[in-house]
């Protein structure tokens, strides 16, 4: 019997999430505490937690055929949760939190459902499940009717596409077409209304306390009032992010919006402040990491083109740069002559605009980034707008470069197999001091420097770990024995 290459991976009733979280959800009440998550792969969990105790509440799993959660959704009561896996049945389950027991599992249908929202009314126990087609009401406590149908829109209005749903505290629905508007969907799950609301599809809908909030592509936000039945538009304010809202939430006049790109905002419905709370990566992965322990702050660089030193006491990015701009290269674009033999990624950005490390120097008060072609800009650390030089040796992609302790040095390992090593003199200016090549037969994935700066150590993929003098500029054979002592290193 073949052995399940996952069984080491994922343990069973594990309390915790054991792979990327997908999806989330908030239960209504005064305190908001109560959250459900839920990740994919292999288990398909979803956690309910207490977020004021940090503690798991109940987990369940949806199975070895899920392929992962899609969309959930915690009931305000906080009683049931409502989840649909990847699969190609697109299942919807309901689980009841308190008995901790699965109540129904069904299929959706043939269309994949991309949002849950269930009915924020007192005791009404329905939800809304967003396709790529329609919108389905479901009504999993009357057992005398179907368990869902889809919204109809009648003879008066065009039918379109959905993105998003929200219910308010009186169990009216409210989605967010492609056609720029607002729906309002009856109880009975006719469409009542259509609210022109945006220049482009509508990305994010949201009510609560007699406000009606959506985003568009139009990087707008739009604001109604709603009272009984009764709709009135207020004001649009401009987002200026330029990456769509895909998440929205309202509370106490203040709306908290969450863009595709990794920002979060807090914007005041009344259009007197917005507050910019979270930055981060948003394209491919995150490769450089470099701490500034007298600054107590960490560089990261990414597959999306940004440089973020991160405030480690604050929680928060407190600098910004670019990998390549026009205007980092004198609004020059960008040639090379190396081969494309770069490392895998999932970003859409142009190869040059993808980091593969990072590294800084105190003494020159420099911030050396390496791109995906292993070309090195050295940018100033106070106005990272500001390149000192770019170094164009590394054949491919480097992952590793160092700062000598004594900041003379900046070694650079590449997956050409070589390493570079550049000599810094007073003023800043770099110079290639000593080039391994043909020593080690894989790429160079880690190095470090002796405390004096005189020796330097470094692993590759192939395991070998090999030592070198930088003042003689040659190998120490016996590195592996001669230079052990851990007080060197």
């Amino acid at each position: 019997m073949e052995k399940d290459k996952d069984a080491d991976k994922y343990l069973k009733d594990w309390p915790f999430h054991q792979d990327d979280v997908t999806s989330l959800d908030i239960a209504g009440g005064e305190l908001r505490n109560i959250v459900a998550t839920g990740e994919c792969g292999k288990m398909s969990t979803v956690h309910v937690w207490d977020t004021l105790t940090m503690t798991s509440i109940a987990n369940f799993n949806l199975g070895n055929t899920a392929k992962g959660v899609a969309a959930l959704s915690i009931s305000p009561c906080q009683r049931y949760v409502a989840a649909v896996d990847q699969s190609n049945d697109h299942t919807m389950y309901i689980y009841n939190v308190q008995r901790k027991k699965m109540l129904l599992t069904l299929s959706a249908g043939s269309d994949a459902i991309y949002n849950i929202q269930w009915s924020k009314k007192p005791n009404d126990l329905k939800f809304v499940a967003v396709t790529s087609r329609s919108i389905q009401f479901w009504n999993p406590a009357d057992a005398s009717k179907k368990l869902f149908k889809n919204g109809t829109f009648g003879s008066k209005f065009t039918q379109t596409k959905f993105n998003c749903a929200a219910f308010d505290e009186n169990g009216i629905c409210y989605s967010g077409g492609a056609n720029g508007g607002v729906h309002v969907w009856d109880q009975k799950q006719d469409l009542g209304l259509v609210l022109k609301a945006h220049a482009g599809e509508v990305t994010a809908v949201a009510c609560a306390q007699g406000m009606l909030v959506s985003t568009g592509k139009d990087d707008m936000l739009s604001v109604f009032s709603c009272d009984a039945g009764e709709y009135q538009f207020v004001r649009q304010i401009a987002l200026e992010t330029y990456h769509f809202a895909s998440s929205l939430d309202v509370l106490n006049g203040r709306v908290l919006i969450g863009h595709d790109n990794g920002r979060i905002q807090v914007v005041q419905a009344d259009g007197t402040d917005r507050q910019l709370v979270n930055v981060s990566h948003c394209d491919g992965e995150a490769w450089g990491l470099e701490v500034l322990q007298e600054k107590g702050t960490f560089l990261t660089c990414g597959d999306d083109n940004q440089i973020l030193e991160v405030s480690i006491k604050d929680k928060k990015v407190i600098k910004q740069g670019k990998v390549w701009s026009y205007d980092l290269m004198g609004g020059k674009p960008y040639e090379t002559s190396k081969i494309k033999s770069t490392a895998s990624t999932l970003s859409g950005f142009p190869v040059n605009q993808q980091a593969r490390g990072i590294t800084y120097s105190k003494k020159h008060n420099h911030v050396a980034v390496s791109n995906n072609y292993g070309d090195i800009n050295i940018l100033d650390y106070d106005d990272l707008t500001k390149r000192i030089t770019t170094l164009y040796k590394p054949r491919e992609w480097c992952e590793v470069m160092v700062y000598s302790p004594n900041e003379e040095f900046l070694a650079v390992g590449s997956h050409d197999d070589s390493i570079y090593v550049y000599k810094i003199s007073e003023a800043g200016e770099y110079t290639l001091h000593y080039a391994i090549t043909f020593v080690h037969s894989s790429a160079i994935t880690a190095m470090d420097w002796s405390r004096d700066s005189k020796y330097l150590r470094a692993i590759d993929q192939a395991y070998a770990k090999i030592f070198y003098d930088i003042e003689a500029c040659q190998q120490v054979p016996d590195g592996a024995s001669s230079l052990i002592d851990t007080a060197m290193w």
